[in-house]
């Protein structure tokens, strides 16, 4: 029975070979091109989730608080609505951070007379706020009104394109 189907396929190609192999490149390019639609789809869904989780503002900050405001500063920040999390990052691990990036170049942190890098916030926002227009500026500016430290420079949040924005 099998051999009949396949003996019938064969002759059937054969009468009509060009509308045959028309209709099934046709098909195949149709499937192609749903496939190639889905795949860039997936993964462009996936890289906006990505960016999402990178996303991060950073609060620099006029004056490094003493040792026991730090914690309430995280707190007064870490309730502002659409903030995920706070990190606190001195003036001295701000150095020792540049000094993990700049890898064999540190030494050049040596010959600085004194630690320019200010203390900073670095503010992670909630997935429904890390969004790069309306969401993202709001925070900015709630980080602003709560924390009154902030440093003015330029715009009130630069934002740009980049996975991180500064607000200062």
């Amino acid at each position: 029975m099998a051999g009949f189907l396949i003996g019938e396929a064969l002759r059937d190609l054969r009468r009509a070979g060009r509308v045959a192999v028309s209709a099934i490149v046709l098909i195949t390019l149709s499937l192609a091109a749903l496939g190639g639609f889905w795949l860039l789809s997936s993964n462009l869904a996936r890289a906006v989730a990505n960016w999402r989780e990178r996303v991060r503002i950073i609060v620099y900050l006029k004056r490094e608080p003493a040792a026991s405001e730090a914690p309430a500063l995280v707190e007064r920040v870490q309730g502002v609505p659409g903030v995920a999390s706070v990190v606190y990052l001195s003036k001295a691990d701000a150095l020792k951070s540049l000094k993990e990036i700049l890898g064999k170049d540190a030494s050049v942190v040596a010959q600085l007379p004194a630690n320019p890098l200010p203390a900073s916030l670095e503010v992670t926002p909630a997935a429904a706020a890390a969004t790069p227009d309306r969401h993202m500026r709001r925070n900015c500016e709630r980080v602003k009104e709560i924390f009154s430290m902030a440093l003015p420079v330029g715009s009130p949040c630069e934002c740009g394109g980049s996975p991180s924005c500064v607000c200062s």
